[in-house]
């Protein structure tokens, strides 16, 4: 099917990955960059192509909780989309290779 379950992250096959990639565009974010916010709109994923990705939950008191760490070869943000609802977490860079 070209998806792989692991630890409950999903991994895409080297076919999957290539067609994503020809069908998207590459933007580079620096260490610290967030990605998107909790509360934005859940248009479109990211392939994490190096370094790491955090999503985090923030709550109301201004404590963020870590969720996931995202590494190379991973999606962030599917959830939002396939639920078609506005992000439930903020991401962002959190380490470059």
């Amino acid at each position: 099917m070209g998806f792989e379950a692991r630890d409950e992250s999903l991994i895409l096959s080297e076919d999957v990955k290539a067609e994503f990639i020809s069908r998207s565009h590459l933007k580079k974010y620096r260490m610290g960059e967030i990605l998107f916010a909790q509360g934005d709109e859940s248009d479109c994923v990211f392939l994490v192509k190096s370094g790491r990705v955090k999503a985090c939950h923030l709550a109301k008191d201004g404590t963020s909780i870590t969720l996931l760490i995202h590494e190379k070869g991973e999606i962030v943000g599917v959830g939002g989309v396939i639920d078609e609802k506005p992000r439930a977490v903020f991401a962002f860079v959190d380490s470059k290779e």
